[in-house]
């Protein structure tokens, strides 16, 4: 996991994405865009991969920060220490902006 990977998750249940009603879609997919945002302007770096994967029978999106790995290799980097939140108050803070 890079620094700064970020998970987006649709409170409600819902299973997949074709089951939110187009306004729900679009207000998750402008709240993805301000956390990218943010991320990109918090973490300085230039790109932030965006992963829907649904395995887990909840829709929620990975924003995977893109440091100088391209393709597959960013996501090689050894996992971030669990419990580290530094970036979450930044963040936060660029998203309600």
């Amino acid at each position: 996991m890079a620094p700064g990977h970020t998970v987006v998750v649709w409170r409600a249940d819902a299973e997949d994405l074709h089951v939110l009603s187009r306004t729900d879609f679009e207000y998750l997919m402008d709240v993805v865009d301000r956390v990218r945002t943010a991320m990109l302007s918090a973490l300085t770096i230039e790109k932030v991969y965006l992963l829907y994967m649904d395995e887990v029978k909840q829709v929620h999106w990975h924003l995977v920060p893109r440091y100088n790995e391209k393709g597959l290799s960013a996501f090689q980097n050894p996992a971030a220490t669990p419990g580290d939140y530094s970036l979450a108050v930044p963040l936060r803070t660029l998203v309600s902006k």
